[in-house]
């Protein structure tokens, strides 16, 4: 098989099968970029309101890619479950500190996205590999 035909093939699985997943994420970051900037303006009515919407709308995620991608791979966990420490650190160094976590939970959710690519194509290829073996067994001339 040539590279060309791998790229393109490898590419099929990454086509926007599920654009829920990718405007999750997008939808996240908008109600966290809206909620943190509510807490740095001091308007703490509205970022308490925000802080809710913004956990409604991670948690539906979560929900969500579990359900589309699967549980996470051992790599993904490796990713996602120390990112989680980033949320610990409270006092001055925090606003950085939760910035790191922004940008680890982004790599974790590719890595979970990834996941799911893989587990469709291995599932495609185990699928057709026993369709193959049917259509084999029926088609076997007695001699």
């Amino acid at each position: 098989q040539s590279q060309s035909q791998s790229q393109s093939q490898s590419q099929a699985f990454h086509t926007a099968k599920s654009p829920i997943l990718g405007g999750l994420v997008l939808a996240s970051g908008f109600v966290s970029l809206l909620y943190h900037s509510f807490q740095s303006l001091g308007n703490v009515g509205i970022a308490e309101s925000l802080c809710f919407v913004d956990h409604g709308v991670a948690m539906t995620s979560f929900c969500y890619f579990l359900t589309r991608c699967g549980i996470p791979s051992l790599k993904t966990l490796a990713i996602g479950i120390p990112s989680m420490a980033l949320l610990l650190f409270p006092g001055d160094s925090y606003p950085v500190i939760h910035s790191l976590w922004h940008m680890a939970s982004a790599g974790t959710t590719i890595s979970w996205a990834f996941d799911g690519v893989e587990k469709r194509r291995k599932f495609i290829s185990d699928t057709m590999q026993e369709r193959k073996g049917y259509l084999v067994q029926q088609v076997k001339v007695p001699v």
